[in-house]
């Protein structure tokens, strides 16, 4: 992860462009191909949020420059807008990001789910990997939240004014190397005065700084 966050912070060079396509293409390809893990909940759904809405960030990430067309063409049928990032660092080493982002309500969440579950059956591999965030403007119990969900607490962070758990459950993909350990889920709630705070979720773990 460390890599990926030092490239992202020492890029010398952004191209943005924007990808969209019909929601039809990947939403029949949610039902045939995807089995996502029915047991774990969103934050809107978990019960410990009194919010409506949260916002939602995809994120492909390669290093991969050949992957680009395959992930374009999968990226046109999923009905969301993309933009692309290309990231180059001092050391000349090239990455490319794709993020998408929404505001979605409580009916939606299984939707969202659904998406990062075909997003990574189909592009996932050892170059190119797939992040989900879900982001509420509250504090959340996070680990309840991760009781809840039946998630093995592997790493937590606490500071004043932040709580950070990473963590490992079944269903969820195989996950990431963090250190020496392998997570899948990440959470992380801040306090922020009296404006309620702000909790973020992250599969398999957070990509950027919160």
């Amino acid at each position: 992860m460390s890599g990926k966050k030092t490239l992202l912070c020492l890029f010398i060079s952004l191209t943005i462009i924007v990808l969209s396509g019909s929601a039809a293409g990947i939403a029949s390809s949610i039902k045939a191909q995807s089995n996502p893990d029915r047991n774990l909940v969103l934050l809107l759904h978990s019960g410990l949020a009194s919010c409506q809405n949260a916002r939602v960030k995809y994120i492909i990430w390669t290093e991969d420059s050949s992957s680009q067309k395959e992930i374009e063409n999968v990226l046109q049928s999923s009905g969301l807008l993309w933009n692309k990032a290309v990231l180059s660092d001092f050391a000349n080493r090239t990455a490319y990001q794709y993020s998408a982002e929404l505001e979605i309500n409580q009916d939606q969440e299984s939707d969202v789910l659904n998406t990062y579950e075909v997003l990574n059956l189909r592009l996932s591999s050892r170059e190119t990997k797939v992040y989900l965030e879900e982001s509420v403007d509250q504090e959340i119990d996070i680990q309840r939240y991760f009781k809840m969900n039946i998630v093995s607490i592997i790493q937590q962070t606490d500071i004043p004014s932040l709580y950070a758990l990473s963590g490992y459950t079944w269903g969820s993909g195989q996950g990431i190397k963090a250190g020496k350990d392998t997570i899948n889920i990440q959470a992380v709630t801040r306090k922020s005065g009296d404006n309620g705070g702000r909790t973020v979720l992250a599969l398999p773990a957070l990509l950027e700084e919160v």
